[in-house]
């Protein structure tokens, strides 16, 4: 039998990268600011979203809320909170 016969060339591998996802959606500062403030005003992660301008699912919106600390400290030595990080 030859090396490598009966192997399909397929194999099991991680799929296309961007395949049926959404493309990603680079989030001001400033708006990371205000999802923050929202949420710590105690609302619901339902209530933030809903009162929240940009549509984000609500994981992605946890993590955003799980930096919080990293994103205050970035907004209080920045001056321009609505340019996305480069």
């Amino acid at each position: 039998m030859e090396r490598g016969a009966g192997v399909s060339s397929g194999g099991v591998g991680r799929p296309g990268s961007a395949e049926g996802r959404k493309p990603r959606t680079p989030i001001p500062l400033g708006d990371k600011i205000a999802l923050i403030d929202i949420k710590d005003a105690g609302h619901t992660w339902s209530e933030t979203l809903s009162m929240f301008r940009l549509n984000i699912s609500v994981p992605a919106a946890r993590a955003i809320y799980k930096k919080r600390d990293e994103y205050k400290r970035r907004a209080a030595a920045s001056k321009d909170l609505s340019a996305t990080r480069l």
